[in-house]
């Protein structure tokens, strides 16, 4: 039976969360088999399983799911079914955008000139991916743009139209990238019993997306019951500009609440609710920061400190000396400990140099580009070689990657070998005829063992062939270079050295190679 919504209001820290632990507990006490769905941020789904675990002082959550909302459509999926084609990834997804941008090279307008250009594959599936989210189709967009002026808005408009319509077209009955499938998991929302017969909470989030709209809104309707927090203030604080997109976020839902004829209950919470552990300095600051006129704080300050330096460098080195401080003389653990930067650009590598030096394991929480990484290197070189006749800076970025069949020291050797004699073209593919004979005989098994597996390569790529075959040609590739021992190998060297985020990533990588080579036929 649907009870309604309610809305729990109030700023960080007023203890919106924590009541909401303390309803999942409360509800876990009572007879009954009913699901308790706790949806967060999907970065936030394993500190919200730990809170609910340790701030609840619980043995363990058997009742309790805590999803995303990723999560819930798979949770859903299971029960109903209806997830027939194949979820392609971001990347999978980018490589059809480039091959229908490449097929429809004529066609386009404005973004002809652009289309060789990176990051235009990424901006238009942004782009596209925004549309679906917001329920734009393509006849949609073209019907909006008829109305406008010529010039770059409209060009822009009916190339994005050709392209979004494309897509469409080559993804139906194929593929369903992350927006096709939240939408057809809107569709299967009402044949779920288990949503139906669940208590929800939705924690964490500042806004929403036209499909998490769509998504909160069938909730309400089927749910036991659902409550939502949002991050807003009173409307008379000094700061209340700062929580604009909460309110605006509160307003919409409260609109479809009541178009729907769903009962609602809004509960305000004041600041410094349980569970806050705030110190009171930091409880001012927080009310305080962004105010204007703001008030001062008249009492003691025992927990905010304040270090100027002369140079980055400067405050690295005594962030480091704290985290040490704090570990060895207070008793604190590594993972207790956070370090908070505005810019990973300037400081992410400086601490992570600093802070090794001090011994401080640390986890670095930002993206990291995976063009430098010897298995992308190793692939993209490869069909470098293959496309550019052997260009020797292709051959040489291939050598160095680590994953071919020859020795670090025989790279070295045959790229001095074809620096000296002028090793272009076709005449990696022939037998080497310069220089002295014994330097030569070293060196010619160390050319075949490079030159060979890219010939096998180049015969099963050549020419236009199907998806799959490109797909298992390239597979057989990395197979005959025993790529994926050797990244095992590395893998285990670099998790005896501790660096397990170097590790991870490589892991990562392997496995988003092989998904790809998998999604696209």
């Amino acid at each position: 039976m649907n009870t309604g919504i309610r809305y729990f209001l109030g700023r960080t820290g007023s203890g919106k969360s924590y009541r909401m632990m303390e309803e999942i507990v409360a509800d876990l006490k009572k007879a009954g088999d009913y699901p308790l769905l706790l949806l967060v941020p999907e970065q936030f789904t394993l500190q919200a399983e730990r809170d609910l675990i340790e701030k609840m002082n619980l043995p363990g959550i058997m009742r309790v799911e805590v999803l995303s909302f990723t999560r819930l459509a798979f949770r859903v999926f299971n029960e109903v079914g209806g997830l027939t084609r194949t979820t392609i990834s971001e990347q999978g997804k980018n490589m059809i955008l480039r091959k229908i941008i490449n097929e429809n090279l004529d066609a386009l307008g404005i973004y002809k000139k652009a289309a060789r250009q990176a990051g235009l594959v990424e901006k238009v599936s942004s782009t596209l991916a925004a549309f679906k989210q917001q329920g734009i189709s393509p006849q949609e967009l073209g019907q909006a743009a008829e109305g406008l002026p010529e010039g770059s808005t409209l060009f822009k408009i009916n190339d994005l139209v050709l392209l979004y319509q494309k897509f469409n077209d080559y993804m139906q009955g194929r593929y369903l990238d992350t927006e096709d499938r939240v939408n057809l998991f809107i569709n299967k929302m009402g044949e779920s019993n288990y949503i139906k017969q669940a208590r929800i909470w939705i924690d964490g989030f500042t806004t929403y997306s036209g499909q998490s709209l769509r998504i909160i809104e069938k909730l309400m309707g089927l749910a036991r019951e659902t409550t939502i927090s949002f991050t807003i203030n009173n409307e008379d604080d000094p700061d209340s500009d700062l929580f604009h997109l909460s309110a605006r976020s509160y307003r919409k839902i409260r609109s479809m609440a009541q178009a729907c004829g769903i009962r609602e209950e809004v509960v305000h919470f004041a600041s410094g609710g349980a569970g806050n552990g705030k110190d009171p300095e930091l409880e001012f600051l927080e009310k305080e920061l962004y105010a204007y006129p703001y008030r001062v704080y008249r009492r003691e300050v025992n927990h905010i400190r304040l270090f100027a330096s002369t140079n980055v460098q400067a405050e690295v080195e005594n962030a480091a000396r704290e985290v040490t401080g704090l570990a060895r003389e207070k008793g604190y653990r590594w993972k207790d400990i956070a370090v908070v930067c505005n810019n990973m650009e300037t400081y992410g590598d400086l601490l992570s140099r600093t802070f090794a030096s001090y011994g401080i394991p640390v986890f670095m929480d930002g993206k990291r580009s995976i063009m430098t990484n010897p298995l992308v290197q190793l692939i993209l070189s490869a069909l470098e070689v293959l496309e550019y006749d052997f260009r020797p800076e292709d051959v040489f970025r291939l050598m160095k990657t680590g994953l071919n069949n020859i020795s670090p020291e025989a790279c070295e050797q045959l790229e001095n070998y074809a620096l000296q004699y002028g090793l272009i073209g076709g005449k990696w593919r022939k037998p080497l005829v310069r220089g002295e004979e014994s330097w030569r005989a070293e060196l010619e098994p160390e050319r075949l063992a490079l030159v060979e597996p890219l010939q096998v390569l180049g015969a099963k790529t050549r020419g236009l062939r199907p998806c799959t075959e490109m797909n298992q040609a390239l597979y057989e590739f990395l197979q005959e270079l025993e790529v994926e021992s050797k990244l095992a190998l590395w893998i285990e060297s670099l998790n005896r050295a501790g660096e397990y985020a170097r590790a991870s990533e490589n892991t990562q990588i392997w496995n988003i190679v092989m998904g790809i080579l998998d999604q696209l036929e």
